[in-house]
């Protein structure tokens, strides 16, 4: 990853903080997206639809541990792959803020899931 000639980082994020500084309330930010159905007769697959991706889905289906298809990702995909991201950009940005060269970075995600039953399903509510 080459160093860009420019700081963008910094120059964006400076008036940021002088804003943040004086008014703290606006540092708040709220992140959203839906999932939604897409095919009614299809319960494994459906439909993600991130905010500010111009109305755009994204495709998602279950694992075959549960006893999806796993042909599409599938929701611990998806958060393994926000996470990934989450955490490239803040090594990119922190590194643009000190000079630092990046030669290659590249953050890998995993998860582990026990998929069977909690034990509560299988007790009876009182």
């Amino acid at each position: 990853m080459a160093k860009p000639s420019e700081h963008f980082v910094p120059a964006r994020q400076r008036v940021l903080q002088q804003r943040y500084r004086e008014a703290p309330e606006q540092a708040w930010i709220s992140d959203h997206a839906r999932a939604v159905e897409g095919d009614a007769s299809d319960s494994f697959h459906g439909d993600v639809e991130p905010a500010n991706n111009g109305g755009q889905r994204w495709r998602y289906g279950i694992h075959r541990a549960v006893g999806g298809d796993h042909d599409v990702p599938n929701p611990g995909d998806l958060l393994c792959a926000a996470q990934a991201a989450c955490l490239h950009s803040t090594t990119r940005m922190l590194a643009e803020w000190l000079d630092v060269e990046i030669i290659n970075a590249e953050v890998a995600v995993s998860a582990e899931v026990d998929v069977q039953a909690p034990s509560w399903s299988t007790h009876r509510c009182r």
